[in-house]
């Protein structure tokens, strides 16, 4: 092992200290008998670089400015600190590889309905770069933009009022190109590039992709179907990067950029995968039918290893900003950190059914994100009428859970999460900031500011074994909310709620569950402890609220200071409204060494 060892030592110090070879490549000017090694002779088309085989070191240069009509297969291996590098060379706007054919020779069929023969199905039509509307039948095209293909007939028509020959450049295009760039190879650098309109994928990596890098790419327009398997980057192998890169376009206007993005941005599985920098903008569906629920900006599946999410920007997606949908054994990791998501359609952050598949499971962290705005679609078809919160954790109903594989252990901690919402149902429950939802068991939550959020700040809903601790609670409907589903099939037990800050956790009655309780316990809950915590309430709320008529029993409560705008602090099921001591007369369990005491807060 010791040889073999030097042997690779020596393979990377020759590789690394020949001259590598740079391949230049220009769509407008080269021709492909050329020898490709400089920019006078350099090579025209990407089929001539498909056909070509690298080594470690080489780089294969695109001219700027150029557009090649062609799916890149990169199937040449580096070596580990010595790649093989797809980039770009000259000034201007960066090399294009597009997945679209440009489509002419429209002949009218009838009236504003245009014809042209095309062999293959296009995913997407794009008029003058503005994606067209497919529709189900040549009767159905009524409008401008609207396309249809008929695949027995080899024919793709068009609505048009002007002859599609009058376009302007680039025209008419028909995605039919899987990916843009297609990588089955190892140790390689694919950056500086603009990849777009394809029918699915604008890059794609397979299960043997490894310690590949993809590193300011702008991507446009990928595949707008809503697919379990399709993104602007599909992402598998081991040791991957996708840093620095663009997806879609910030232009201002919500609904108009919907246009340069496709359905989901990122998807993740393999191992030890790394999404770092990247801007990621809308989706290509966000509210205009029930799809938009499915269409996330990073969505992680089936992960391993120690997988990295950080420091990406995220704006209005049309479902979650970052989603967790994977099965973990002890081991993995996963870390989801400073990112910031602004008005995403669902939760900013979801770890969703999370299993440990070894009965053990992974570990994950979420920390240091700012997450705003979220649940912009509760409510709407664009949400699939489902409301989420900033930050979610939700393993679904119990009667779905295999209790040997628990949730996985997530630590979630340092984030600031506020201004949630549900703008078409804003009394939902759920519109809230961070949520331990449905079994989503032994979830930690600590050093969070959590603030004007429609609902709650932090709740646990049907879930065992969770710790509230050192947050700043302030704003919301209601502070902290530890509860269960009525009729006894869940529980919310044995929960820790100490340390926090609750202060003024009252919003109006326009917005959330209308609770208005700093702490709010009780149904389906045992054995939860709620202590050491200041407790700041609104004259127009309460302190505590305890619901004791269902199933509840077990509570410890005690060393809080709790402090009311007005005299009245607690109100449970049986005693209505109380004062500080009609509620330790009510309840001599609780609050025995609390006080009721203003804690001078130097500033709210």
């Amino acid at each position: 092992m010791k040889h073999l060892y030097l042997l690779t030592l020596l393979v990377v110090f020759l590789f690394s200290n020949l001259d590598a070879a740079v391949y230049y490549v220009d769509s407008q000017n080269g021709n492909d008998s050329n020898s490709g090694l400089s920019a006078s002779s350099a090579w025209k088309t990407i089929a001539k670089v498909n056909s070509a085989k690298f080594l470690p070191g080489d780089n294969i240069l695109f001219k700027s400015g150029s557009v090649w009509r062609e799916q890149l297969n990169v199937l040449s291996s580096g070596l580990a600190g010595v790649p093989v590098t797809f980039g770009s060379y000259g000034t201007g706007s960066k090399p294009v590889i597009s997945g679209s054919n440009l489509q002419t020779g429209f002949v009218v069929h009838s009236g504003y309905i245009w014809k042209v023969s095309l062999s293959n199905y296009p995913e997407q039509i794009f008029f003058n770069n503005i994606r067209g509307n497919e529709k189900s039948s040549l009767s159905s095209l009524k409008s401008e933009r609207d396309w249809y293909y008929d695949s027995s007939g080899k024919k793709l028509y068009i609505y048009s009022v002007n002859n599609p020959s009058n376009y302007k450049s680039p025209g008419i295009e028909a995605a039919i190109r899987y990916n843009a760039v297609y990588i089955n190879a190892k140790n390689i650098v694919v950056k500086d590039l603009q990849v777009e309109k394809t029918a699915h994928n604008a890059v794609h990596f397979t299960s043997n992709a490894s310690g590949v890098t993809i590193d300011n790419i702008d991507f446009l327009q990928w595949t707008d179907a809503e697919n379990s398997a399709r993104a602007g980057v599909v992402m598998d192998g081991t040791n991957n990067v996708v840093k620095n890169c663009t997806f879609g376009k910030n232009t201002g206007n919500d609904l108009a950029d919907q246009n340069w993005a496709g359905f989901v941005a990122i998807l993740v599985s393999g191992s030890n995968s790394e999404i770092h920098d990247n801007k990621i903008y809308h989706s290509s569906t966000e509210n205009e039918n029930n799809t938009g629920a499915y269409a996330y900006a990073i969505r992680l599946v089936d992960v391993s290893g120690k997988t990295k999410v950080y420091k990406n920007y995220i704006y209005h997606p049309g479902s979650h900003g970052i989603a967790v949908v994977s099965n973990t054994r002890s081991g993995d990791e996963i870390y989801i950190y400073e990112n910031t998501i602004e008005y995403p359609g669902q939760a900013g952050i979801s770890a969703y059914k999370t299993r440990g598949e070894d009965g053990i499971g992974g570990k994950g962290y979420v920390y240091k994100n700012t997450v705003c705005y979220a649940n912009r679609l509760g409510g709407d078809v664009g949400g699939n009428g489902t409301q989420a919160s900033g930050i979610h954790f939700n393993d679904g109903v119990r009667a779905g859970t295999d209790p040997k594989k628990p949730y996985m252990k997530w630590y979630c901690y340092e984030n600031i999460v506020h201004s949630n919402r549900a703008l078409k149902v804003p009394n939902s429950p759920d519109a809230s900031g961070i949520s331990m939802d449905y079994n989503a068991n032994r979830v930690e939550v600590y050093r969070n500011i959590v603030y004007n959020n429609y609902s709650k700040g932090i709740y646990i809903w049907n879930a065992n074994n969770c710790k509230i601790y050192y947050n700043l609670i302030y704003g919301n409907d209601a502070g902290t909310t530890i509860t269960a589903l009525n009729g006894g099939v869940e529980s919310a037990d044995n929960n820790q709620v100490f340390n926090n800050t609750y202060y003024k956790n009252y919003n109006g009655n326009d917005k959330g569950a209308n609770i208005h309780a700093e702490i709010y316990f009780g149904m389906n809950g045992h054995n939860n402890i709620i202590k050491n915590n200041i407790i700041f309430s609104a004259r127009e709320g309460y302190a505590l609220v305890y619901n004791n008529k269902t199933n509840t029993w077990g509570h410890q409560l005690d060393n809080n200071i709790i402090y009311s705008e007005r005299s009245i602090v607690a109100n449970d099921s049986y005693n209505g409204q109380m004062t500080f001591d009609q509620w330790r007369k009510a309840h001599p369990e609780f609050d025995k060494y609390s006080k009721n005491a203003d804690p001078q807060f130097n500033n709210p």
